[in-house]
């Protein structure tokens, strides 16, 4: 019998093409997420280290791409942390590209575009209040502020988008 080689040792071989593979990903998935292209190669260059650091302990039967796209967002989120602490928050106005393409890469969970489709039909400034609180994970006193709104006024606003986007989503995602 031929002896296989395991499975690591396959990978290995690979790294290259690996990293030709996954990293414009990663840096397509990071970009509109730190709105700063060099940021995001960078944070992409980062993940794939840690990726082929931690290659002999990774199960290498899974899928590569959900690891790699969770330890990206991490690396962003912990960016974007240290910087709201360096830099004074100033509040932008949330865009929801309504042209945005169902790519896989360009979302941040598998069911991107239902989350899409379900954020485009929400009020705007619910949809406001969403993305400021849990995409650019803002402190709700900062998100308050932005949206010259009381931290009560926020809650309600928040618990009402929360609410209209799980009977929203709800439906989208059943039949996709």
């Amino acid at each position: 019998t031929a002896t296989r080689k395991p499975p690591d040792t396959l990978l290995r071989g690979r790294t290259d093409d690996l990293f030709r593979e996954y990293f414009p990903r990663l840096v397509r998935l990071l970009s509109p997420v730190l709105r700063d292209r060099p940021l995001a190669e960078d944070l992409a260059q980062e993940t794939m280290s840690r990726f082929l650091v931690r290659l002999d302990r990774l199960d290498t039967s899974t899928p590569v791409w959900p690891w790699l796209k969770t330890v990206a967002m991490r690396l962003a989120i912990d960016h974007l942390r240290r910087g709201a602490r360096e830099v004074p928050y100033q509040p932008q106005e949330v865009v929801v590209d309504e042209n945005a393409g169902a790519r896989e890469d360009t979302y941040w969970c598998e069911e991107g575009p239902e989350l899409v489709a379900a954020l485009r039909d929400l009020p705007k400034r619910q949809r406001q209040a969403l993305a400021l609180r849990y995409l650019h994970d803002r402190d709700p006193a900062d998100v308050a502020r932005a949206l010259n709104l009381s931290k009560g006024a926020l809650d309600q606003l928040v618990f009402r988008a929360r609410r209209n986007m799980s009977r929203r989503y709800a439906p989208i995602s059943r039949d996709a």
